[in-house]
């Protein structure tokens, strides 16, 4: 599916940020296309070139409004292929077994509830790094990765935000708990990004359709 709508909004923004352009070039070096093709252009650019125009109008005979539009076009383009192939996951609190709010009764935990509490988060700038300046908490403890996080939650001495899919596996074996996963979360959204020219090898496309699936199917 997504493949599908990035193919047609690449075919569409090709070829209305060609003809814009070209729209440009024609006025700037002062060419006069056949009437059929400029009938064709004003067409399919007017809707947008001409509300430009109002904002942006045509100074020493070059047609801003049309190479504003085609940036504007490749600009949109690119925000949706970039919203469509975005995904993300889930970040819950977690206490492991032996912390005192692993069997705490108490589900209704605050924000405010973790300011006096020992935190694991990871050491590099990141969504974890920016949730726990937010709050003003205290990170006690660092590792650089996921994997490093959960051993220290799994210690028992230490609080800990983990991907949801990632800690179900502990959780399952009753080691972790989440603590009041309506409230103390947070999303933590990526994307893929690729060039569109020249193309991508054969096997970075192959990635790249591997990492979309991958984020379908969690």
């Amino acid at each position: 599916m997504l493949s599908i709508l990035g193919f047609i909004v690449d075919i569409v923004a090709g070829l209305l940020g060609g003809v814009l352009l070209l729209r440009f070039w024609t006025n700037a070096i002062r060419v006069r296309l056949p009437d059929q093709i400029r009938q064709f252009v004003h067409t399919i650019t007017d809707w947008l070139v001409m509300p430009l125009r109002r904002v942006v109008p045509c100074t020493r005979g070059y047609d801003w409004a049309s190479l504003i539009g085609a940036f504007l076009v490749v600009l949109v383009a690119s925000t949706v292929l970039l919203l469509a192939g975005a995904s993300g996951e889930t970040m819950l609190l977690y206490a492991g077994r032996g912390h005192a709010w692993f069997d705490d009764s108490n589900t209704d935990r605050h924000w405010r509830d973790l300011a006096g509490e020992r935190l694991a988060g990871l050491d590099y700038h990141s969504p974890n790094m920016e949730i726990t300046r937010t709050h003003a908490l205290r990170c006690s403890a660092s590792a650089s990765d996921q994997e490093g996080v959960a051993q220290l939650v799994l210690s028992g001495l230490f609080l800990g935000f983990l991907p949801d899919h990632y800690a179900s596996q502990f959780v399952t074996a009753g080691r972790m708990r989440a603590i009041h996963p309506a409230g103390l979360r947070y999303e933590c959204h990526y994307s893929v990004i690729h060039r569109r020219s020249p193309p991508p090898l054969r096997v970075a496309r192959v990635f790249y359709e591997c990492l979309l699936a991958a984020a379908r199917n969690e």
